[in-house]
């Protein structure tokens, strides 16, 4: 600190601060909470789009108006609570998207393999800015859960770097 203050050369800043997959996997989406802000945030850096259109998602409106109704169960709490999956396991960050009322209304409680029903025929650009795997559209929460929070860290590690 008395480096800084002198205006020196000091190492204040170099620390490690790393965002484990376990950070996604253990904090559940709660509006006021800090890390689900910061999840928020980190998921508007990557330009989502509209599951079911395909176009960017308006984030500014979203943003401004903060609120849940924007965000989602990828997995639908419906189908998870119908294959056993405690609500505290369904409500993680690695759970929730961009999603917004219309477009869940539209996709609605059924098993994500059938999303595609409802999707534009290339879905990667929509995966890509959700930072979502293709593993949604296998009905394998698990698989899902894993895969997901591999491409949150790296995410998070990006703009860390």
């Amino acid at each position: 600190m008395n480096l800084l203050k002198q205006d020196r050369p000091n190492n204040l800043g170099d620390f490690a601060t790393p965002v484990s997959q376990e950070f996604f996997t253990t904090n559940a989406f709660r509006v006021n909470s800090v890390n689900t802000t910061t999840f928020i945030l980190m998921l508007a850096q990557q330009n989502p789009r509209s599951f079911v259109s395909g176009q960017p998602v308006a984030i500014s409106e979203v943003l401004r108006t903060y609120n849940r109704s924007e965000f989602h169960h990828l997995f639908p709490r419906a189908y998870l609570t119908l294959h056993r999956v405690t609500p505290a396991d369904q409500s993680q960050l690695v759970n929730f998207g961009f999603l917004s009322k219309a477009d869940n209304t539209i996709l609605g409680g059924a098993a994500p393999s059938e999303y595609l029903s409802h999707m534009p025929a290339d879905v990667a650009p929509i995966l890509a800015a959700a930072l979502c795997p293709e593993s949604l559209f296998s009905d394998d929460y698990e698989l899902f859960r894993s895969e997901r929070a591999v491409m949150l860290e790296h995410a998070a590690g990006e703009l860390i770097a």
